[in-house]
């Protein structure tokens, strides 16, 4: 019977495996010890190739999937990473993972997630904000990692975060970071990226801007489509589609045809391949329809979710809530999840006050019903209804300062940047501060201001990985619908009410752009040490040291005045605020020129920009004037009052560049058109030979 049972094996299924936990034991007919692979030595090529994919084999799982970094790597990869690459992900919590479980269970997502069935296919999650697309991605990011090790799995995610750096809610962040995981988990594209970063001839640039957005897309490609991945199974998570953004223009759309165009090629291989799983969360509406793919409503699947957080969290802060009588209790979550529809944000934020209100004897449990019945679960009326509750009056003005701010910057600000930012107000500063404490608006601590954000916001932004932020994306897409403007109408007369969205958004980045030049005109500011040619003699790092406002304020000076100017805003007090009339400006200084005084705003933002940006030649140089910044910035209401004050439109910078070089290059048309409808020469050659045609053109700009 024994030798009946093993006639076709050559050793006991016992014998022929190790023991190890998710091992696979495989079967292989007709083979046994006489007729397996054999090779004349160990220098044979057949053997070299066989050793080859073993040795890689072996290495990523002894190494658990992570590459060992190895000096060479480490240049590569300081090009790529960034500091907020995994923020977003590690700020979302799973405190009730049970209200997560049922996707895993959900047709399409079993359809989806099979090695058989849905080989380079698409799922979508989508749902109205605040139904808790995001936790369940993270969910799921968690879900993949606690699966037993699979060296033929690779997980990528990105979570876009609209309220985040740029590189947090871009197509470039999303890439760069991609790109690394992939590097950690794969030899093979460990081998592709470190190739293609040694081509790039290192040294030539800092990590900000080595990579390009199309070298990326097509290096990501490259690897997934190398035969050197083999059959292995690539599974990507990306979060808040919609939230993703390149230089304020939504671009879901565009990733939406590059996964899909990915996805086509891959299935076009003549050989099997990598198998990509692809997973994407987003908003019902503006993101595209899907017309491909399978998709998954969240509203219609959360009520479950939500009953089971509705009972733990009544149970759990609710004093005397298990004593209620079953009905009452029974009624007061239904019309809860009912009037929820599905939104997890409104059930969080409402159950809050909910037992507080119950707690503190502010409403008695048989009128909760009531009470909701009458309520509205939109979230922007949730939001609305907070800031006039639980926002004092008596600091409104203040309150939409902070939120200005807090909505329009460029990037998350620290504590010490919001302190400042909001110190720099015209509402605070006489215009002759010496130092940025002299302020009657600064606010003197770390500790104070965090107290300020909640007292603020009414909890609707908090302190997230050292910078303010709103705690969700919704009351980012609240405050510039309504939320500013109801804060405007609070603290202006009555006119405000007749101001269109787009005037009260221009006037807040005019506020903020105002700030920003304001700081730099600090006497502190001013007197940062230069040298003959105008450079600093303090590095621009430590330089921020003393002044942690500086980089934000150099940098985003001008960027919020574009902003404002693109909504209507004029700008032609510029010209009388960083360029004098009558005083002649260029970046290379005399010592004994500037005895005696100190430099303009305009003089201390070239001076800063052009030390914290050396090599950046795409913004005008040594010999620049404030026209030539307009240029760069769209700011047309500048360059007509330049005109009018007698400025000429052909006058060039150090390196023969004009208005219409630096136009041409950022691709504005508008400003283009306009500079030369003022007279403008329109072939002027900078002392490189270029034209502002051919500037366009080498930026990659349409003629």
């Amino acid at each position: 019977m024994f030798a009946n049972q093993f006639a076709l094996k050559t050793v006991s299924p016992e014998s022929a495996i190790m023991g190890h936990a998710g091992e696979v034991p495989i079967e292989m007919p007709g083979c046994n010890h006489k007729t397996i692979c054999r090779f004349e030595s160990e220098n044979s090529m057949p053997y070299q190739r066989v050793l080859g994919i073993l040795q890689e084999v072996t290495e990523e799982i002894t190494n658990k999937l992570i590459v060992t970094l190895q000096a060479e790597d480490l240049p590569c990869l300081a090009s790529l990473t960034f500091q907020s690459m995994s923020h977003r992900l590690s700020s979302l919590s799973l405190l009730q993972p049970e209200t997560c479980k049922w996707i895993l269970f959900h047709p399409s997502f079993k359809y989806w997630a099979s090695s058989t069935t849905a080989t380079n296919q698409i799922l979508y999650i989508k749902g109205h904000p605040g139904t808790g697309k995001s936790t369940l991605m993270s969910f799921l990011h968690r879900s993949y990692l606690q699966q037993p090790i699979q060296y033929r799995r690779i997980l990528l995610s990105f979570f876009f975060h609209g309220n985040g750096d740029a590189l947090q809610r871009s197509q470039l962040g999303m890439f760069r970071s991609l790109i690394v995981q992939l590097y950690k988990q794969s030899l093979s594209a460990r081998r592709i990226v470190l190739s293609a970063y040694n081509e790039k001839k290192p040294g030539s640039g800092e990590a900000e801007g080595f990579w390009t957005l199309g070298e990326l897309q097509m290096l990501f490609q490259r690897i997934l489509m190398s035969e050197n991945m083999g059959d292995k199974e690539v599974v990507i998570l990306i979060d808040a589609l919609d939230e993703a953004a390149d230089e304020g223009e939504k671009a879901a759309t565009q990733l939406l045809g590059f996964f899909h165009d990915m996805t086509d090629a891959l299935l076009a291989k003549p050989r099997k391949g990598t198998k990509i799983k692809i997973c994407i969360s987003c908003r019902q509406y503006p993101v595209v329809a899907v017309e491909r793919g399978l998709q998954i409503s969240i509203q219609e699947e959360n009520r479950r979710g939500i009953e089971t957080y509705v009972a733990s969290q009544l149970s759990r802060f609710v004093h005397g809530w298990d004593v209620q009588s079953r009905t009452l209790r029974a009624e007061v979550e239904k019309v809860i999840v009912d009037k929820a529809d599905g939104v997890f944000l409104w059930v969080a934020r409402r159950l809050k006050r909910m037992a507080k209100d119950l707690n503190d004897g502010v409403i008695a449990f048989e009128d909760v019903k009531t009470s909701l019945e009458t309520e509205s679960s939109d979230l922007f009326v949730m939001y609305e209804d907070i800031l006039k509750r639980d926002v004092d009056r008596g600091v409104w003005e203040k309150a939409l300062l902070f939120m200005q701010w807090i909505c329009l910057s460029e990037r998350p600000l620290t504590l010490i940047e919001i302190r400042i930012a909001m110190a720099c107000d015209e509402s605070y500063m006489q215009g002759e501060e010496e130092r940025i404490e002299d302020s009657r608006g600064y606010v003197k601590s770390d500790d104070m201001m965090k107290k300020l954000i909640t007292s603020l916001s009414g909890g609707l932004a908090e302190v997230r990985n050292g910078t303010v932020q709103l705690f969700h994306q919704s009351v980012t897409d609240f405050l510039r619908e309504r939320g500013i403007r109801t804060l405007f109408t609070a603290t202006m007369d009555s006119s405000i009410e007749d101001w269109t969205d787009d005037r009260i958004l221009g006037t807040s980045h005019d506020r903020l752009s105002k700030s920003c030049f304001r700081y730099l005109g600090l006497g502190e500011v001013a007197k940062i040490p230069v040298w003959a040619t105008g450079m600093l003699v303090q590095k621009f790092r430590d330089v921020e040291v003393q002044f942690p406002f500086i980089r934000y304020a150099v940098t985003f000076a001008f960027v919020h005045a574009e902003r404002a100017e693109a909504l209507g805003i004029s700008h032609e007090h510029l010209m009388g605020l960083l360029e004098p009339p009558g005083q002649e400006i260029k970046i290379q200084y005399d010592p004994e020129e500037m005895i005696g005084r100190s430099p303009s705003v305009f003089e201390s933002w070239k001076m800063i920009f052009f030390e914290k940006n050396p090599i950046d030649r795409t913004y005008p140089g040594g010999g620049s004037r404030l026209i030539h910044v307009a240029a760069c910035y769209n700011l047309g209401s500048v360059i007509r009052q330049a005109k009018e004050m007698g400025c000429s439109l052909d006058e060039q910078d150090n390196e023969g560049r004009t208005s219409l070089h630096f136009s041409a290059w950022h691709g504005n048309e508008a400003t283009s058109l306009l500079l030369l409808d003022l007279g403008a020469n329109l072939e002027p050659r900078a002392l490189s030979g270029e034209t502002p045609l051919r500037y366009a053109i080498l930026n990659g700009q349409e003629a």
